[in-house]
């Protein structure tokens, strides 16, 4: 069984994050190895040995949001020019990650920063998962745009959804009294609870250092 049901697009953004990570916590372990050994120098008199130049981040390739482009994402002609995009609840991800304007409800993933990005993978997981137990398309668990207007809210204010979270899920797009119950199936009460996880926690913890407009260090 498939372990997400991300469009190969959106799995081709997720390792494109986690080799930035392997690259920048690499790069960490160098800059160290140096400070050590400038101390080294610093107590001998002998001269540094050249700094090798820092490798350049990989990025994924320019595309697009349909949000910018002012495009309708469900537009034939869109369809047509990025047909390899769709997602598993119908709708069609077009674009690339831009830097986030985090007061803008997220409409897809593309708009989602890094972290966030990350939290939404688990959400996607958790998702499928649900999915596959019931028996029943993805998007009569949640829709794509849900997922991610819940982990933007969370983001935004860490409180949020925490005092009355069957009012406060109501207030996201998609999320009517049926999946905000709290008895089986309230899928809107499960997703808190994934964003409310150790691992979302950190990730949108990391998300929040981020301004309006800033392109984090992990695309």
């Amino acid at each position: 069984m498939a372990e997400n049901d991300l469009s190969p697009y959106e799995q081709a953004r997720l390792e494109n994050i986690q080799k930035n990570q392997a690259l920048l916590a690499s790069l960490g372990l160098a800059r160290a190895s140096a400070a050590q050994a400038a101390e080294s120098v610093a107590v001998s008199g002998r001269p540094a040995k050249k700094a090798r130049k820092e490798p350049r981040l990989p990025s994924l390739s320019t595309r697009r949001s349909s949000r910018l482009a002012g495009k309708d994402a469900s537009d034939d002609s869109v369809q047509a020019g990025h047909a390899e995009n769709i997602d598993g609840d119908g709708q069609t991800s077009l674009g690339v990650s831009v830097p986030p304007m985090y007061s803008d409800m997220p409409l897809e993933a593309l708009e989602l920063d890094p972290h966030e990005f990350q939290v939404f993978v688990i959400l996607r997981r958790w998702r499928l998962r649900r999915k596959n137990e019931l028996q029943i398309e993805p998007y009569k668990v949640a829709q794509t745009r849900s997922l991610c207007e819940v982990i933007r809210r969370r983001r935004n204010n860490p409180k949020w959804a925490t005092v009355d979270p069957s009012s406060e899920l109501l207030q996201v797009w998609g999320l009517g009294p049926a999946k905000v119950k709290l008895m089986p199936p309230g899928f809107g009460h499960e997703m808190l609870a994934v964003v409310s996880s150790p691992e979302c926690t950190t990730l949108l913890e990391k998300s929040r250092k981020l301004g309006d407009g800033e392109v984090p260090a992990v695309l």
